[in-house]
């Protein structure tokens, strides 16, 4: 690439992390943002959207909104700045996580530019000799350096279908996501699976907790008890697993917090680890339990929401109020109105 200006984005810090270390030439922007959890409004610009995200992860405990606020501005701004440059090489995984953040990519490269500028995608589902493949920053720099060959041009379609997927993900209604997701999404080929994955996070038919909730639930009754183990035992139940442990020490906490908890720890809530994210003895100290109506919402008797109500969103989908108006039918595989 010599003597073209080149940026990379990246999912993330860890693999911009990696590039960095592989030598790989030009500028390098970590593209961060976990777009399955909080709300993600269709109609936003991207400022007006990162403000959203900066407070939604803000009460999150993720860090200060002005601190948030600060990285998204300087995000964004270098993007805005992309299509002065001489080639754009985004690297991203086949997960959830990623393949949100990638639709999101492609709905600005196509309002920006479009076929037209010199965009190209690294996106792999396996590496030779990893028989456990996660993502790219499982990689070492010397294993990374030489997916820059394999870099290839992204196509009018790929744009086409990330600009659809970014619109049906953000809708107030889920229906033209899950019409999209059984459609043709070949030009993606890791995008159906990653829109289906986000669609169980709906609430359940029977029980009304999602699919991560139920795993956890489930790895807790199963005998999990202790922070790490919990983590890791959740990510086993996943074909392609794409949860952070702040994620899921997150959902911990919801889990156990009243009203109506599934989960106590030591005989109250889960605690998270302090602000800088380290976990100290009093954390991994923590035994997780299922109390009485988690036993019965993880058998599907009782259906959570009932008791608890729900404010979550899930993209551009807020569910509101002690009747989820969408439930996702594990048995059917697909999403349906929630019955009266």
């Amino acid at each position: 690439m010599g003597g073209v200006t080149v940026l990379n984005i990246a999912n993330g810090e860890a693999t911009a992390e990696r590039v960095r270390k592989a030598g790989v030439p030009g500028d390098l922007l970590p593209w961060r943002d976990l777009l399955h959890e909080g709300p993600v409004p269709t109609g936003l610009s991207l400022p007006e959207l990162s403000k959203t995200r900066a407070d939604y992860l803000a009460a999150t405990g993720a860090g200060t909104t002005a601190d948030l606020e600060a990285v998204f501005a300087a995000r964004d701004q270098l993007l805005e700045r992309a299509p002065e440059y001489g080639q754009v090489i985004l690297w991203f995984d086949h997960d959830l996580y990623d393949q949100l953040q990638l639709v999101q990519l492609f709905d600005w490269f196509a309002a920006h530019g479009g076929a037209d500028l010199p965009l190209y995608l690294i996106c792999i589902s396996s590496y030779p000799g990893l028989p456990k493949f996660t993502g790219l920053a499982q990689l070492t720099a010397a294993q990374l350096r030489p997916l820059v060959a394999r870099r290839r041009r992204v196509q009018p379609a790929e744009l086409s279908l990330g600009k659809a997927a970014w619109a049906a993900f953000t809708a107030p209604d889920p229906r033209s996501l899950e019409t999209l997701a059984r459609g043709n999404t070949s030009a993606l080929p890791y995008l159906r699976a990653a829109l289906v994955r986000h669609l169980e996070d709906f609430p359940l038919l029977h029980g009304g907790v999602s699919r991560t909730e139920k795993q956890l639930l489930e790895v807790v009754r199963d005998g999990m008890h202790s922070p790490f183990e919990i983590f890791l035992a959740a990510q086993e139940r996943e074909t392609v697993p794409f949860l952070s442990d702040a994620t899921v020490w997150h959902i911990l906490r919801s889990l156990s917090s009243d009203p109506a908890p599934v989960l106590e720890c030591n005989g109250g809530c889960f605690t998270p680890p302090t602000s800088n994210g380290k976990p100290d003895d009093s954390f991994l100290r923590q035994a997780v339990h299922l109390t009485d109506l988690g036993r019965e919402v993880v058998a599907g008797r009782i259906d959570w929401i009932a008791l608890r109500g729900i404010d979550r969103w899930l993209g551009g989908v807020h569910l509101q109020g002690n009747r989820s108006p969408w439930r996702w039918d594990e048995r059917r595989g697909r999403l349906i109105p929630a019955p009266n």
